[in-house]
């Protein structure tokens, strides 16, 4: 069964990145640009790992994480952002986040080999 992620940003250049090098790996791929839209996608589809970028504009992105974890927990969650404050990622790991990333500091390849160690 292939494995389905879930990418929600705002970044339409970055989505397409991740999107070609998740199918070319041959993973089935969903994208979001916005909070709303990524709880659409996450409720319609299998979801086995979703990475998001916590700098969005409709809701608390940590927020939806929560909720996701409360009915979720085993799901991994991969944040990919710009905030790298250490307070952002410490609200991110009491979520128990899988991984966290700042934009800044860290590739999309970084992002995809870590992705396809936690979907073994």
């Amino acid at each position: 069964m292939t494995k389905k992620i879930l990418a929600i940003d705002k970044d339409n250049f970055l989505v397409n990145i991740f999107k070609a090098k998740f199918e070319e790996l041959g993973f089935d791929f969903v994208e979001a640009h916005d909070t709303k839209e990524g709880i659409n996608n996450f409720h319609e589809d299998n979801t086995d790992l979703l990475i998001a970028e916590v700098l969005l504009d409709r809701m608390n992105e940590m927020d939806m994480l929560r909720e996701i974890k409360k009915d979720y927990p085993d799901l991994p969650i991969i944040i990919f952002s710009e905030l790298g404050q250490e307070s952002d990622i410490e609200e991110a790991q009491s979520i128990r986040v899988s991984d966290y990333f700042i934009k800044s500091k860290s590739t999309v390849d970084q992002v995809v080999e870590r992705s396809k160690k936690i979907l073994k």
